[in-house]
């Protein structure tokens, strides 16, 4: 790699070494640990895409999430959740099984959009079983908060029987 890689870590002070557990970022490099197309150029710093897929089972809305959450890719999700919120489904379960990042912005789209299917008379069940997942909900106790099931099968079969409070 040459002289135009810069490495994103905020606490490593020495910009030519690669720290442990880094992504290098550059203009000129052609070694790509992910595929091309699922990645994306903000700034200096390289993003992975999400990928949203819906489904509905009965009154229920799946939206199965792929990839990172963070402050580029969850409008996204907000935008998904919101046409199902306005559109009149206050059942929807978010799988983030495939979610290998969440951060702060996520979360803020999440409880957002809980409120607002509450206030519909339905919920926002969240579907994980990963540790790096479950430990920012335990920090911030948000898993208190949300209905929260590890398997998405769980998570729509307790969905169905929702009362007008959001819980059965």
């Amino acid at each position: 790699m040459g002289n135009d890689t810069r490495w994103v870590n905020l606490r490593q002070r020495d910009p030519t070494e690669r720290p442990e557990g880094t992504v290098p970022t550059s203009t000129k490099s052609t070694h790509h640990s992910q595929p091309l197309n699922r990645r994306r150029r903000q700034g200096e710093a390289l993003h992975l895409e999400v990928q949203l897929n819906l489904r509905r089972e009965d009154s229920v809305a799946v939206l199965n999430v792929t990839g990172e959450l963070d402050i580029y890719t969850s409008p996204k999700l907000r935008s998904a959740i919101q046409e199902l919120l306005t559109g009149g489904t206050p059942r929807v379960v978010v799988n983030l099984l495939n979610t290998s990042y969440l951060d702060s912005t996520a979360l803020s789209v999440l409880t957002s959009a809980l409120k607002q299917a509450r206030d519909a008379g339905g919920t926002v069940a969240l579907v994980y079983n990963q540790p790096q997942i479950e430990k920012i909900f335990t920090i911030t106790g948000l898993h208190e908060v949300f209905p929260v099931y590890r398997t998405e099968s769980d998570a729509v079969a307790a969905a169905r029987s929702w009362t007008d409070t959001g819980r059965s």
